[in-house]
């Protein structure tokens, strides 16, 4: 009788221990999405890659019909990027990530999360923090580049030598 008891207590924390590590539902991982505003964010990107092109044509200087045609490229580059980069597209693999990488209890803290208002104060300010965190990239990369690009030279040029 004891050792059936302790196999019963045994098996209903093992069955505790699945059901808590269970995979996040999909429904729970899209109402973490839509709290999360992941499409908002989507957008904003979208939105800058424009912002980027548009600064990137008003420095090229081009002359008026060369502008009417970087602009015709653009806007079926645009409507490519929008197709495959677009929240319908993106949506179901982002599901599949977050599912496969949190559990339930997972989500459901992350939703408690991002509905808090700390949650609130981090989705406000993320696009801040990304920009940020770009910029500083951006800063590292322009030091690191000449190096990175002087070793792939002499990698090269040992290479070269190396085949003579």
């Amino acid at each position: 009788m004891k050792r059936q008891i302790t196999m019963a207590l045994t098996g209903m924390a093992l069955s505790f221990q699945v059901l808590a590590a269970s995979p996040a539902s999909r429904q729970a991982v899209e109402e973490l999405l839509v709290v999360a505003r992941v499409q908002e964010i989507e957008t904003q990107i979208e939105q800058q890659m424009n912002e980027l092109f548009a600064g990137a044509l008003a420095q090229t200087q081009l002359a008026p019909q060369d502008e009417a045609i970087a602009a015709k490229y653009w806007a079926r580059l645009n409507a490519v990027l929008r197709q495959q980069l677009s929240w319908e597209a993106l949506k179901p693999q982002y599901v599949a990530v977050y599912t496969a990488v949190f559990t339930d209890q997972d989500v459901r803290q992350l939703i408690r999360l991002y509905r808090s208002p700390l949650g609130q104060r981090l989705l406000a300010a993320t696009p801040r923090l990304i920009n940020a965190s770009g910029e500083i990239i951006s800063a590292k990369m322009a030091i690191v580049l000449p190096k990175v690009e002087a070793i792939v030279q002499e990698m090269a040029a040992e290479l070269e030598r190396s085949t003579e």
